[in-house]
């Protein structure tokens, strides 16, 4: 796929095969259920909607969106109150970050510490469920509320609705970081990444800025 696109990439590591649907443990509710996890901004909000929107009407699966808030903007409040029938959202208020961001920070810096702290809540929801979900799917921020799943019994998955090279980048990364001596930017050669065209060092994004502080 060529990075220059806007098609979204659905990264699920496990395939959900007809025969789990059917075995007894999903088929003691007439409905497999599934939960996503949003976190702030339009731009996680909006694939979350839709990947939920395809799952309940081409699928025909129960679904639920976590939706952590935040001072939302008008736009994103209309979309917490028009979502679609087939979806049950639940707003996951934000918790009190005033001791826990400074005011320099990044803004993927402060999403993750919202996602980071945001974990009870996500947790009392799923526990508050009268019929709870089967699979938990988390967006890009929402790793650390994924042993949730394991809690309660959930399959679980990873929702990255990116660009292909992005998420090649982010894949990559570990083996990145041996093989490169210095900082990306300062890298005379590309940077080679399987199946992608060779990525200037100063095009990489500075992973290095994600610096969650301390509680």
């Amino acid at each position: 796929m060529d990075s220059g696109t806007m098609e979204h990439v659905l990264l699920i590591h496990l395939v959900i095969s007809y025969k789990t649907f059917r075995s007894p443990h999903y088929m003691a509710q007439n409905k497999l259920h599934v939960a996503i996890i949003s976190s702030p901004g339009m731009g996680h909000l909006v694939p979350v909607l839709l990947l939920a929107n395809r799952l309940a009407t081409h699928h025909h699966l129960d679904t639920t969106v976590l939706a952590v808030t935040t001072q939302t903007s008008p736009v994103e409040s209309q979309l917490h109150k028009g979502s679609s029938a087939h979806i049950n959202l639940i707003k996951i208020p934000s918790p009190d970050l005033s001791s826990l961001i400074h005011p320099d920070d990044t803004m993927v810096t402060r999403l993750a510490v919202i996602m980071q702290e945001a974990r009870n809540g996500i947790w009392s929801a799923i526990s508050g469920m009268t019929c709870r979900p089967h699979v938990l799917i988390g967006d890009l921020f929402s790793s650390e509320s994924l042993p949730i799943a394991d809690e309660f019994h959930m399959r679980k998955y990873v929702y990255v609705p990116c660009l292909a090279r992005f998420l090649a980048l982010t894949t990559y990364l570990h083996v990145l970081d041996k093989e490169v001596r210095g900082q990306y930017v300062d890298q005379m050669e590309p940077l080679r990444i399987p199946g992608c065209v060779p990525v200037r060092g100063q095009d990489v994004p500075n992973f290095s800025l994600l610096q969650i502080h301390p509680e």
